[in-house]
């Protein structure tokens, strides 16, 4: 029998689902204090799955420091999770050096592929799940609060746009950002002691900018605004 399978990208805020596989969150922190990081998986469909972790460059989440070798291993990095039953993903640090003043963030890829049948025909087509999903590496004794973090970050017009400034060790990701009114999608993230130069508020003397943030927990926080 020959079997498509399609690539499709899943982001949720807070918890990711897919086709019966639901991943225990969004966002994980691995704390360099903690020896491991675990992720539950539980699949509420009848049929198997066939599943798949990776830890890659962050390039899905613009605005975020891609370069750093993420020192993580995945045990088991694949696996069959069966009808109705969950598993872990169990994360520790092979040792790999990271930087220690502030926080590294990662691609946690997590795929996962249903089993086909017998009776399927050939024109089945067997649809692949791909959750993307931040890991943020945060190293121990680090200044101030992470979920603070983006009450912090700095807006400054310039030339065609603004630049936005986080001075804090922390990831700020921008969620629920609004321009004078007008929605942004996939704003991304700013690094820590970092800047972005974004294409906003190139018209009219004043711009409004208001954004959000998630925190650990995938808990959306409350709305900042300034007017620049």
């Amino acid at each position: 029998m020959k079997t498509l399978l399609v690539g499709l990208m899943l982001l949720a805020p807070c918890f990711a689902s897919h086709a019966g596989v639901a991943i225990g969150g969004t966002r994980f922190v691995y704390e360099e204090k903690n020896p491991q990081l675990n992720i539950t998986l539980e699949n509420s469909d009848a049929r198997p799955y066939l599943v798949k972790t990776q830890i890659l460059q962050p390039d899905t989440f613009p605005g975020a420091e891609r370069g750093a070798v993420s020192p993580f291993v995945a045990t088991p990095p694949l696996f069959v999770l069966n009808g109705g039953k969950q598993n872990k993903i169990r994360l520790v640090s092979d040792g790999g050096a990271l930087a220690k003043d502030k926080e590294t963030l990662f691609d946690l890829v997590i795929t996962a592929i249903p089993s086909s049948t017998e009776k399927a025909s050939d024109n089945t087509v067997q649809v692949a799940i791909r959750s993307h999903l931040k890991l943020f590496y945060r190293p121990a004794n680090l200044q101030g609060n992470p979920e603070k973090a983006y009450q912090h970050i700095s807006w400054k017009r310039d030339g065609g746009g603004v630049t936005v400034k986080n001075p804090t060790p922390f990831y700020v990701t921008l969620f629920g950002v609004t321009v004078n009114g007008n929605s942004v999608n996939n704003a991304g993230v700013v690094a820590p002691f970092g800047s972005r130069k974004m294409a906003w508020c190139t018209e009219g003397e004043r711009c409004l900018i208001q954004w959000q943030s998630i925190n650990d927990f995938g808990k959306t926080l409350s709305i900042q605004q300034i007017t620049i």
